[in-house]
């Protein structure tokens, strides 16, 4: 419960960067390229 809720303090704290680089990661999950760089963006 908490790590989720941090998760969405960082969201909300990174703005519309972050919730395009979210949308973007969703529509290509298949490919690896994209899920490395959300990793990135959860650190």
């Amino acid at each position: 419960m908490n790590a989720e809720k941090k998760k969405v303090v960082g969201m909300k704290k990174r703005g519309k960067r972050f919730k395009k680089e979210v949308s973007t990661a969703g529509h290509n999950e298949s490919s690896p390229h994209f899920s490395r760089s959300d990793d990135e963006t959860t650190m």
